[in-house]
């Protein structure tokens, strides 16, 4: 696995970034490998606001 190191952004491209998409992904720990769940985002410019459910692993 490569390798990829994120370049340093300004604040409008990352921002950019953020409201160009609509989803995230967060690894948790899990038993053996790392366990990663979707989350919804919006962001309002300011703000980051995330939908997750009540049930899966991230719950836990």
């Amino acid at each position: 696995m490569e390798i990829i190191k994120i370049p340093k952004m300004e604040k409008k491209e990352y921002d950019s970034l953020i409201e160009e998409g609509y989803v995230s992904r967060i690894a948790f720990q899990g038993e053996k490998y790392p366990y990663i769940a979707p989350f919804l985002y919006v962001f309002d410019g300011k703000f980051l606001y995330f939908l997750s459910t009540k049930y899966g692993k991230k719950m836990n």
